[in-house]
């Protein structure tokens, strides 16, 4: 079980990372690129929490609504244990340093992972968002 938690939490960080490492060379450290790595992050998050709650519904065979407020406060939540858990605390430099010298092997099947968990996020979201709506 510790291991499958520690391969979760590598690569949570991971996708953090790639997230925060494009926007920083690609728009530079003034940018805030821990910020688009949050943001990135917490977005998937959502995107998962919000399709799990529609599983569930198909599952259940029961329809259920969320108060626009209670989505709100959960995303400001998710972002602030996503800020708190990757930059806050002197996180940052160390994912960084974690990560930095990957070799074009590892960063390629990185980015197949990457472009995966998101592809997969939104596929799973939507076809359930679609199921459900059928129901």
């Amino acid at each position: 079980m510790s291991s499958i938690l520690n391969t979760i939490a590598t690569g949570y960080r991971y996708f953090f990372y790639r997230a925060y490492s494009w926007q920083l060379g690609v728009f530079g450290k003034d940018d805030v690129p821990e910020f688009t790595g949050v943001i990135t992050i917490s977005l998937c998050g959502f995107l998962n929490a919000i399709t799990v709650f529609l599983l569930v519904q198909i599952v259940s065979g029961v329809l259920m609504s969320i108060e626009t407020e209670i989505i709100v406060l959960f995303i400001i939540v998710l972002f602030g244990i996503n800020y708190t858990l990757l930059v806050g605390r002197g996180q940052l430099e160390s994912i960084s340093l974690q990560f930095a010298q990957e070799n074009s092997k590892e960063r390629r099947r990185g980015t197949i992972f990457c472009i995966t968990y998101v592809a997969l996020s939104c596929l799973l979201f939507v076809s359930a968002g679609l199921v459900r709506n059928g129901m």
